[in-house]
């Protein structure tokens, strides 16, 4: 059995066979370092030479690929700080929004508590309006019935005893009549800040009347 780390050379040229291009040269034959047969010498410097050449090739392609890769790295960490410098402006843009958004949510919240205010200050005033106009309804029908009540009362016939007697006048003026005649004996009315003997009572007062006792009744009747 064979061990892993076992080197072997076939062809016996001093070179092994892991590295060796010319496998079956002649026993102890004298090769280049890759196993094939050298010539001579200068044969073999020149191949070493060119080994040299082409490793030193070999070196300047990766050199250069070292470099494109440095500059493509550079590039590209130019393109990150760029980047990093977009979204800090993106940042602070998207803070600027956010405290403006902010200052107009303040500004809503306290235009509603404003509109509030006043909505509440309109109902109050609607509230004070409507009962003003109910109260103005009720001026109106009370008016309309005292109208109507004056209008209906456009005279009126009543038995009056001896003595004084408080009465009203009509919507108009009027002067009295009563059965029999002569039945009354006074009429004050107040005016002025005093009371004056009348004869005429005007619309819309208020008079004091005496029937003479020489009367059991007297028939007041008041027609304008």
């Amino acid at each position: 059995m064979k061990s892993s780390c076992e080197l072997s050379d076939l062809d016996l040229d001093g070179v092994i066979d892991q590295w060796d291009k010319c496998i079956k040269t002649s026993n102890n034959s004298a090769t280049y370092s890759n196993g094939c047969i050298a010539n001579d010498l200068y044969s073999e410097i020149n191949f070493l030479t060119q080994q040299v050449k082409e490793q030193k090739q070999i070196l300047v392609q990766k050199n250069q690929k070292i470099i494109d890769l440095n500059a493509k790295s550079s590039s590209q960490e130019i393109t990150i700080n760029v980047l990093n410098s977009n979204l800090q402006a993106k940042d602070l843009k998207i803070r600027d929004i956010e405290s403006k958004l902010f200052e107009a949510n303040e500004n809503n919240h306290s235009l509603q508590s404003t509109i509030s205010y006043l909505n509440d200050i309109l109902n109050s005033k609607e509230n004070v309006i409507q009962e003003n106009i109910n109260l103005l309804s009720n001026l109106n029908y009370e008016l309309n019935t005292y109208k109507s009540l004056i209008e209906d009362c456009s005279g009126y016939k009543v038995t009056l005893t001896p003595g004084w007697h408080l009465i009203s006048s009509t919507y108009k003026t009027a002067t009295p009549i009563t059965i029999p005649e002569g039945c009354i004996e006074v009429i004050y009315g107040f005016n002025n800040g005093a009371y004056e003997q009348v004869t005429i009572l005007k619309p819309m007062h208020g008079y004091w009347i005496k029937i003479s006792d020489g009367y059991d009744t007297c028939e007041f009747i008041l027609q304008p």
